[in-house]
């Protein structure tokens, strides 16, 4: 699961309750239909420690409201950077 946020490549990891959470700053990914990695310079993924994708979904749509409450960002989340994801998935 993938939050994209709008450097040279950097990345900073850290956990949740129940995943591994990883920062990079920069990425090698092209836009691709309704996917604008281009416009968009961090992207944040979320590993289950227990592989739950169910939970591992949960932790990344809780950080993404989060991160979107601040009114500083512009998001899109994905699953498996394939398919763009929305809060309802």
């Amino acid at each position: 699961m993938s939050v994209v946020a709008s450097a040279p490549e950097q990345e900073y990891g850290g956990r949740a309750a129940t995943a591994v959470v990883e920062m990079f700053v920069g990425h090698d990914f092209e836009d691709d239909d309704d996917l604008p990695f281009s416009s968009h310079q961090y992207m944040i993924q979320f590993r289950d420690f227990e592989q739950d994708l169910d939970r591992e979904k949960q932790t990344m749509w809780d950080a993404y409201r989060s991160i979107s409450a601040t009114g500083r960002y512009h998001l899109f989340a994905t699953l498996d950077l394939q398919v763009r994801a929305d809060p309802q998935d």
